[in-house]
């Protein structure tokens, strides 16, 4: 659910950002469309990809983690965040649990392989709507 107003600015192959009217707890609701349906686990879980992040201070320092904000390369807005799956794969979802990795391996990781190489700080970080809108 979001706001009424709410834009998504980037959507993957030219989507609808537009929102969509739908009813919650006997009211009416806005969210914004998936670029794919979901369908519930074998556990009647909301399905989730793998987002594989690190931070300027590592969390569990003081002022590490998330509030630090993503460690970039130097004199870039790139960083070596790396995600699990992409919206062409069957078990590709736009939500995302987050996994924090040791910012003393962002050098080293610069894909899949190399993030799970990496050490993992903090296992699941939380969990972030967050659809893959651009593929390089």
């Amino acid at each position: 659910m979001v706001p009424k107003g709410s834009t998504a600015q980037l959507r993957l192959n030219g989507e609808s950002n537009g929102l969509v009217r739908a009813w919650y707890r006997d009211k009416v609701a806005f969210t914004s469309t998936l670029a794919k349906s979901l369908t519930a686990t074998g556990a009647g879980l909301v399905p989730l990809s793998t987002v594989f992040v690190t931070f300027n201070i590592n969390p569990g320092q003081p002022n590490g983690g998330p509030d630090s904000g993503f460690k970039t390369e130097q004199g870039t807005v790139k960083t070596h965040n790396v995600v699990g799956t992409l919206p062409a794969d069957a078990e590709y979802s736009p939500l995302w649990r987050v996994v924090a990795y040791d910012n003393n391996s962002f050098g080293a990781v610069n894909n899949l392989t190399t993030v799970l190489a990496a050490p993992v700080l903090v296992p699941d970080a939380g969990r972030v709507n967050c659809p893959v809108v651009n593929i390089q």
